[in-house]
């Protein structure tokens, strides 16, 4: 972080990473499938959307996937502890009801009392320290 083609950035948050590149690769691969293949619900009329949570335990990573997204073209909604509960609830129906928004970014705030068991795939930015919140993140 903060290399800019093997010279230090001081605008380092904007850099465009290539942990964030292909993360929107990946995103839009694993879309572009689910797409293919519409996977349908208990009742044959409808087709749950793809929808992926991508996960991070440091907020200021958050921040900077959620703009490598935005920036790749790939809708996002935005979790973290330093939002207030009506912008998490927010962003949360976004991601829940908007089929547009493919993917939810989110640190320990929306890893706790959510059911996000809807969601086709997980992406943990980094290992986690805490082997329990790790499986709860991926449960």
């Amino acid at each position: 972080v903060g290399l800019d083609a093997g010279h230090w950035a001081p605008n380092w948050q904007v850099a465009r990473t290539t942990k964030c590149r292909y993360l929107a690769e990946r995103l839009r691969t694993l879309a572009a499938a689910a797409s293919a293949a519409e996977r349908p619900t208990a009742t044959a009329q409808q087709h749950l959307p793809f929808k992926a949570i991508v996960f991070s335990q440091f907020w200021m990573h958050v921040e900077l996937v959620a703009r490598c997204l935005a920036e790749e073209a790939v809708r996002a909604a935005v979790v973290t502890d330093h939002m207030k509960p009506s912008a998490r609830f927010a962003a949360l129906a976004r991601f829940t009801d908007d089929p547009a928004v493919e993917v939810l970014v989110m640190d320990k705030a929306g890893s706790v009392g959510l059911d996000l068991s809807f969601a086709s795939a997980v992406f943990l930015m980094e290992p986690l320290a805490d082997p329990a919140l790790e499986q709860q993140v991926v449960s």
